[in-house]
């Protein structure tokens, strides 16, 4: 999707450890210089919740995208270092969208639906 300011990656609507792991490949595959990943928590991984969280930190910490910002309390808890930036949730995120918009960037958007990311794009 192409908006006024950026071009999206929309894929908002589910997310588990296989499909987040395929998606972060293939955005790192796509040649672009100003890549952001804006990534929301997956539900219903129940016991292994949080190791599926790390997993998918440690994927973009050696990714190297120019920008990561992740939304919810399960990434936030498995960031434990605060390399990324970091919202509690979608609402405050549009907060800061609508503060301080993202120019000129090639956006990945995942989340599972509760995280309501899909909400995004047209502040993008």
């Amino acid at each position: 999707l192409k908006t006024k300011r950026n071009t999206l990656i929309v894929d908002a609507y589910n997310a588990n450890p296989t499909s987040m792991a395929a998606a972060l490949a293939n955005f790192s595959a796509i040649s672009s210089p100003h890549k952001c990943v804006i990534l929301g928590d997956m539900g219903e991984l129940g016991a292994d919740s949080d190791a599926e969280h790390r997993k998918v930190v440690e994927l973009l910490a050696a990714a190297g995208f120019e920008q990561v910002i992740l939304v919810g309390p399960k990434f936030k808890e498995a960031d434990s270092t605060a390399q990324f930036q970091h919202f509690d949730s979608t609402d405050c995120l549009r907060d800061a969208l609508a503060a301080s918009p993202l120019p000129g960037k090639t956006i990945l958007i995942k989340g599972s639906k509760s995280m309501k990311l899909f909400t995004l794009p047209e502040l993008l």
